[in-house]
């Protein structure tokens, strides 16, 4: 069973393109900068299989697993889904915080790297991307990313609940010296 906040068709989250975007209910992290509180908690949430959740989806050819925390679902029920999604020609992008991802049949992955939560993440995967928001804290984003491959595409974003613009600047500086090239800010997500 999986647990559904809801399901969107936008043009307006972080990636290029159309998206069927699932937001999953249920999240454990509670990581202070998050945009979306009303979905860590399942008790409101449709309770949907495989199949339902794909009867809820347009036409798009990209469909996101958005949270709460979608790694926090039924692994075998994201596993079905996503082999339903690849039946039909989709590809599935799953946005999440985890540490160490794990869902089967995943095309893309983007890794939402906040500060405040104190991780090191470890990740051995080669389509994915890392979403960094602005810090002031770059001691802690260091360690953060002291695992991660040098070549990874970065997305710096604007801290929504900090107006002080200076951090991007400072976080990019900081991502160089450690080594990243591919950094982009405040762009959207390139995939297919």
């Amino acid at each position: 069973m999986l647990y559904v906040h809801k399901i969107v068709t936008m043009q307006t989250g972080d990636t290029e393109s159309l998206t069927d975007d699932i937001f999953f209910s249920g999240c454990k992290l509670h990581c202070p900068t998050c945009f979306n509180k009303e979905t860590w908690n399942r008790k409101d949430s449709l309770k949907m299989n495989p199949r339902d959740v794909i009867k809820n989806l347009s036409d798009t050819k990209l469909v996101a697993f958005l949270g709460g925390e979608p790694t926090e679902q039924n692994h075998f029920d994201l596993a079905t889904l996503t082999f339903l999604l690849h039946k039909q020609g989709k590809k599935v992008i799953v946005f999440t915080n985890s540490e160490y991802p794990s869902i089967i049949n995943v095309d893309y992955w983007h890794i939402d790297i906040k500060p405040s939560t104190n991780k090191s993440y470890h990740v051995l995967n080669s389509n994915i991307t890392y979403g960094i928001i602005a810090t002031k804290d770059l001691g802690s984003l260091q360690k953060q990313l002291q695992f991660l491959d040098r070549k990874a595409e970065i997305y710096v974003k604007k801290n929504i609940f900090d107006s002080d613009t200076c951090n991007i600047d400072k976080t990019v500086a900081k991502l160089k010296e450690l080594g990243f090239n591919n950094i982009y800010i405040q762009k959207k997500i390139r995939v297919m």
